[in-house]
């Protein structure tokens, strides 16, 4: 994150669909979810990349530029401010609101990525079938699938920063 005279920035990839709603006063916003890389080196002097989800809003004319424009997936450069707010149970929670927005590429380059990121699983998943269609050399020992498991995919933050 970037802060120069008090302007936020993040760069990353929007989460979700975005819906435009509008609330009971007749001010039309929307919510989204930025995914953005958190990149840093451990003790032992490892890259680490792993990635954080972020909530924002988005209010008004911009809320509805936003609709209009982004598309899941897109790459988009953010710029926001920091607000308090009150829940239903009168606590002040910060809220991340939306002031301008800038995208990184067209609604196209996001599918045509998604188009070559399913080939190359289909791709994979080929190649697994014709390797397990091959004679297994130990005999009936079965081999798990690994499955990765993301920060964001947890129920609790981990903390690496300790390690």
């Amino acid at each position: 994150m970037s802060i120069l005279n008090g302007i936020n920035v993040l760069e990353g990839y929007i989460a979700n669909d975005l819906d435009l709603k509008s609330n009971q006063n007749g001010l039309e916003y929307t919510s989204f979810l930025l995914r953005v890389t958190d990149n840093y080196y451990d003790q032992n002097d490892q890259f680490i990349k792993r990635y954080q989800t972020i909530p924002f809003m988005v209010y008004s004319k911009r809320a509805k530029q936003m609709c209009e424009r982004v598309v899941k997936g897109q790459k988009v450069i953010i710029q926001f401010k920091i607000v308090s707010k009150k829940d239903s149970n009168d606590y002040i929670i910060p809220a991340l609101v939306v002031s301008n927005f800038q995208t990184l590429e067209s609604p196209k380059a996001v599918e045509q990525r998604f188009k070559d990121t399913n080939q190359q699983s289909e791709n994979i998943n080929n190649s697994k079938e014709i390797n397990n269609n091959k004679e297994n050399p130990f005999n009936n020992t079965e081999v798990a699938e690994v499955t990765e498991i993301y920060n964001d995919d947890l129920p609790f933050q981990v903390d690496y920063s300790n390690r």
